[in-house]
Parts: C-alpha cells; structure tokens; sequence
C-alpha cells in the first residue's frame, strides 16, 4: 500500500497499526523521519486512531498538533484503518502539494482494501516472546508501586515463557518470597537450603533451565518441586545495578523443550525486573518519607487528614489532640537541642503506647500531636488520654513541661474532621484551666 501511493507521486505515506500500548509504523515510504511509536494523544495520526475519524489537513501550519516528519509539507490526509468493525490504526499521507479529491479517494480506497486484508491475515508472526517483552516493558515502566512490581513480574514472566507457575525471591525485602500459579503452594515450600544451592548454581550465569526431560531430574536444586510434578523449570537471577537481588524461578508441569529463543527474552526481563523492583522501592521510600515529620518518625499534618479521610464512616473513632505546656520554657532554659530531644521522646512514648497501629501517631505542629483510633482500639476518649498522660506525661514533667490532651469519640458517622473539632476545643480548654489555676497559685 505505501509503495503504490507513493508511486502515485507526491505523497509520503505511513502506516501505523496500534502495539503496546503506543502507534507503530510498520510501512513508510518518501520520509527521511519516522515518527514510530508514538501515544494515541499524538499528532494527527494519534487523533485519527483515538476518534475513529479521517481528518484532511490543508494546511499543516494552522494544526496545532501536527508533528513534523519533513520539513515543506503543506497538506497532510489520515484516515483510520478499521479492520472487522475496529479502529486498529491509520494511514496518514503528508504531501508537499495541496491533495486533490482523487488523490483523497485513493488514499481512502486503499486504507478499506487494507484493513479488509488484515481481517484475512493470520496473527502477526512478531506477536512473539520479543514483541510480548516490548509489551511487558511498557506496562512494568508504569508500575510504581513495589507489590505491583512484583505481581506484574511474575505475570510477564509466565506469559513469556508459557509455563504456568512463578515464584520471586527477593533477597533483603519485607516481601521475600512471592509465588503464583497451580505449583505455587511447592514454590513457596522451597526450603532456604535449596534457595542457597540454587543461588549458587546461578553465580556465574544469565540463567539455567531443564532441557525437556520428563523424569523431573533436570528441575535444578529442588527436590520439593520435583515432589510436587515439576517437570520444566527456568531460573534466572535477579539484578540491579550490577548487584543481585533476587532470583525468579518459572516451572510447568510438562516437560517444555527450552532453548535460547525461549530462555532469553526471560532473561531480559529479568534484568528490567531488577531494575523495575528498585525503582519501586525507591518511590516508595521518597513516598513514606514525605508523610513522615523527619525529627520523631511520626506522621506528619497532611497524613493525619489523609488518615482522618480514609476513616470515612467505617464505625468507631476516638481522635485527640496533643499539645506540650511550656514547650518554649523548655527551648529558652535548655536550648533547642534538648527540645528536638524532648519532642523526639514524645514521639517515641506515643509509638510504643499505640503499639497495636504505628500509623496512629502524628506530628501535626511544633509542639503539636495527634492520634486517630479506630475500630475496637477506639475506647472511650477519657481512658485512652488517661493512658497517654502516663505514657507520655511522665518524661514532659522530668523537663519540666507537661501534658495537655484533647479527646472526642465520634458521634454516629459524623465526618471525623467534626469529632477533630471537639478534641481541639476540648484541648483549649484543658490548657486554659491549667493557665488559670497557674495564676491562681
């Protein structure tokens, strides 16, 4: 199609069909350029693939979204390629000279004749391990979040390989072991001995997988496996900058015949794998980070509202609200080193009264903190400030400083910012109390 229309003088066609997520061009003829790969959002192509509808250009100067290929061209023709009833791309022609109705027509009829011969075609021979690599890495590029990471890894892995059980283990890692599929109960009972051994087997190399054996004696390392029905395996390591991290063990119960062609898109995924993993743990780090007030490891003001709108009206809520008396006669007599340090005692004697829910605690100003309990944590206000002016107040009163506490139960299912309001009157008060009895004595 692209050598006819460009044989018919003056026009620059491509071809683009929809893969991964993003416009290929898999057919161009006249430009020096090729725009490939782009988003749907892009250019002319990407709004004729995103709406369904040609769009005719007479002047490239006044579309904003036009994306230059070639520099002089005035005129540019996209029609979408529907193949069995669906958009399934474009065919966009650019041309140095204004396009004339039969031009038009042409460039329509061939774009029909197209995708009415694609419907006839086969599946692409390129829907192969590579080109579901390609799409495993722009989909694992998308996920920042490590569990996802992980889940992701073992699906591409599988969709790979064929096999239908996966298990990654990550070596320093809250969730080290993670398996999935029909063989996953025996991947997770693999002992830490055979983990170690297969490790150790996996020093030097890329990777090392059974060869098609049907007794299971080729399954590496693993006697629980070969217990459970393994008869194929693949196991590669996991690494992130020169480091390994891991290791990823795909198994099938049938005795796969594997070799390079199969083996090596694994193993490229498992170097993006590490890579993925870690930039995921990174933005999960920055991401707590972000939450959390550095100086006492509690979490900081716009956590305690997002912990106050994640309550929602899920039942019972106690919230209070913290407040140091003579925090600056601490600072003026002691310095700001010894109120850092007094500030960091409270958060550490708040954490370990609230041991039932470290993410109970909060930093919410200066001398400033706030607890939100729910469900059968949430007891009645009085008893839950009486524990923490124990826990709490003893260390303040040894600085000479002390305590004062504001505590609400929520009324019904009443937002919980309204039952924050009441602890905060209720803290005031507390505080002008101790004022007035102060100056009475």
């Amino acid at each position: 199609v692209a050598d006819h229309l460009y044989r018919r003088g003056g026009l620059m066609p491509s071809i683009y069909l929809h893969s991964t997520g993003r416009l290929r061009c898999y057919a161009q003829r006249g430009l020096w350029q090729v725009l490939d790969g782009m988003v749907p959002s892009a250019g002319i192509t990407g709004r004729t693939f995103r709406t369904g509808v040609e769009h005719h250009v007479e002047d490239v100067r006044q579309a904003d979204d036009y994306l230059e290929a070639i520099p002089g061209v005035v005129a540019e023709l996209c029609v979408p390629i529907v193949a069995d009833g669906v958009v399934v791309g474009a065919l966009n022609v650019e041309s140095l000279v204004p396009l004339s109705d039969d031009v038009q027509e042409e460039v329509r009829l061939c774009t029909r004749r197209l995708g009415d011969r694609l419907v006839d075609l086969q599946p692409e021979p390129s829907r192969g391990p590579l080109r579901r690599l390609a799409e495993t890495a722009a989909s694992l590029a998308a996920v920042e979040d490590a569990d996802r990471t992980i889940e992701a890894v073992l699906q591409a892995a599988t969709d790979l390989s064929g096999m239908d059980s996966a298990l990654l283990v990550l070596h320093d890692a809250e969730r080290p072991r993670t398996a999935t599929g029909p063989l996953a109960a025996a991947l997770e009972a693999i002992t830490p001995a055979e983990i170690d051994h297969l490790r150790a087997v996996l020093g030097p190399l890329t990777s090392c997988y059974s060869a098609g054996e049907a007794t299971g004696r080729t399954v590496t390392a693993s006697q629980t496996l070969r217990d459970a029905g393994a008869r194929s395996l693949v196991a590669l390591p996991i690494t992130a900058r020169g480091r390994r991290i891991g290791l990823l063990v795909v198994t099938h119960r049938d005795p796969f015949p594997l070799g390079p062609e199969q083996v090596e898109p694994l193993e490229l995924l498992a170097v993006l794998a590490g890579s993925c993993l870690e930039t995921a743990a990174t933005v999960e780090e920055l991401r707590r980070r972000a939450r959390r007030d550095p100086l006492t490891g509690l979490g900081n003001h716009s956590s305690f509202h997002e912990r106050l709108h994640r309550a929602g009206e899920r039942g019972p809520a106690t919230v209070l609200v913290l407040d140091i008396d003579d925090f600056k006669l601490v600072n003026d007599t002691g310095g700001h080193l010894l109120g850092d340090e007094v500030l960091r005692t409270v958060g550490a004697d708040l954490l370990a009264a609230l041991a039932a829910d470290d993410d109970a605690a909060f930093r919410i100003g200066g001398d400033e903190f706030a607890v939100v309990l729910e469900g059968e944590d949430a007891a009645a206000p009085d008893v839950v400030a009486a524990t923490l002016q124990d826990a709490v107040g003893r260390a303040l009163r040894a600085r000479g400083a002390g305590l004062s506490i504001g505590a609400a139960r929520r009324r019904g299912t009443e937002p919980l910012i309204e039952t924050l309001q009441r602890a905060d009157t209720r803290l005031y008060r507390s505080k002008a109390d101790k004022a007035a009895r102060a100056v009475t004595a």
